[in-house]
């Protein structure tokens, strides 16, 4: 039995299975979380702070990946889209922008990078919101639900 700690360690042994599925079945195989992630369920309380940030990561990658219309599997392949690297500019930059204590290792895990893409891409990211025109409409749909999440009481988990 595998101990985990939180959603961003949960996330990742739901990708690496899906990964193992996918390749053993020569499929794309996806896997989701259907039970709500809940603090104190099945393993220590998280750090002050840490519960917040599980649900800002969750929210986040849910909305980007929402908007983009790719799953959080596609969004952590290899493979290079538009829309991938776009949503990964978007997640690395939202989640510096509302959990700055988060380090660039976090992040990259939650984007299956290395820690020097988080900084790049929360750098062209925000090149983008000034220069893109689609880029910043996204951008401005995401961060205004973010921001209802996160001010209107709504965390959804």
């Amino acid at each position: 039995m595998v101990r985990i700690d939180n959603m961003i360690e949960a996330c990742a042994v739901i990708n690496k299975a899906s990964s193992e599925l996918t390749r053993l079945f020569g499929c794309t195989v996806e896997l989701k979380l259907v039970q709500p992630f809940i603090s104190g369920l099945g393993y220590e309380v998280p750090k002050p702070g840490q519960l917040y940030e599980d649900i800002l990561v969750n929210n986040t990658v849910r909305l980007v990946c929402d908007e983009f219309g790719i799953t959080y599997t596609e969004l952590r392949l290899r493979r290079q889209t538009r829309e991938r690297v776009d949503a990964r500019k978007m997640i690395a930059y939202l989640l510096n922008k509302y959990a700055p204590k988060m380090t660039d290792k976090t992040i990259a895990n939650v984007i299956c990078r290395d820690r020097t893409t988080v900084y790049y891409s929360i750098d062209r990211a925000a090149d983008l919101i000034e220069t893109h025109k689609g880029f910043k409409l996204a951008y401005d749909k995401i961060n205004a639900k973010l921001e209802a999440i996160i001010e209107g009481d709504k965390i959804e988990i």
